[in-house]
């Protein structure tokens, strides 16, 4: 919180007010942040924008989003294995 607030002040675009009203914010904003999938933490712009880049990536591939792909696979499969028992 102490960079947030750092952050926060540092712009000077923000009244002391706004600024409580933002970290009061944050603090509910990170109740079940444990139950996230993932968490970035955007401190060095090349390094986030690459982060999330990658996880994006990821989740396109994740099996869920995959369902055409799971069941081609598996027509092959069968398909592979029905030739090879006859």
């Amino acid at each position: 919180m102490l960079e947030l607030e750092r952050r926060l002040v540092g712009r000077g675009t923000e009244s002391q007010e706004a600024i409580e009203k933002r970290l009061s914010r944050a603090v509910e904003e990170s109740e079940g942040v444990e139950a996230y999938d993932y968490i970035v933490v955007n401190d060095k712009l090349e390094e986030c924008v690459e982060e999330v880049h990658h996880l994006v990536d990821a989740a396109r591939r994740a099996p869920v989003r995959r369902n055409e792909f799971i069941r081609e696979i598996r027509e092959e499969l069968l398909s592979f294995a029905k030739g090879a028992q006859e």
